[in-house]
């Protein structure tokens, strides 16, 4: 049985990251101290649904924001693009626990200077599985909710 805990899908996308640009830094937090360029890597929300076995089907709606410069130069758009294209072609699978995983539903947005891709992983765990998942989910709310 694998483990997968709230950052595991965060570092197996990063991971993917790392190989597709061996030479860009990725982030898993905000932070204002970044090399450039650079990819954060966020969840932006979970779902489950069990099926008529008792498994659970959750699917983690991820993204990954691109920041090609802190001054844009003046191709970014061409940047931003090669970029979100390379992703869109690359990010088939991620690997979770030395499983790969299927990534659905890719796209890419390009705002502000800045590329919006956009992913869905989807796992399929046990009932035990999704309710340490979700237990996980609550207590990171929750330290959340204290620390804002």
């Amino acid at each position: 049985m694998i483990e997968i805990l709230g950052e595991s899908v965060k570092s197996a996308l990063g991971a993917e990251l790392m190989r597709i640009f061996p030479g860009v830094s990725w982030y898993k937090e905000y932070s204002t101290n970044t090399k450039y360029p650079h990819f954060f890597v966020s969840q932006l929300t979970l779902s489950s649904t069990e099926d008529r076995r008792g498994r659970y089907h959750l699917q983690y709606l991820m993204t990954v924001r691109y920041r090609a410069a802190e001054t844009p130069p003046p191709d970014l758009q061409t940047t931003l693009d090669d970029v979100g294209l390379r992703l869109l072609c690359e990010v088939q699978t991620v690997s979770i626990g030395g499983v790969p995983v299927r990534v659905t539903g890719a796209r890419y947005e390009k705002a502000d200077g800045v590329l919006h891709f956009f992913c869905n992983i989807l796992l399929q765990v046990t009932h035990a599985e999704a309710e340490a998942i979700k237990q996980q989910q609550m207590t990171l709310k929750s330290n959340l909710k204290r620390e804002g």
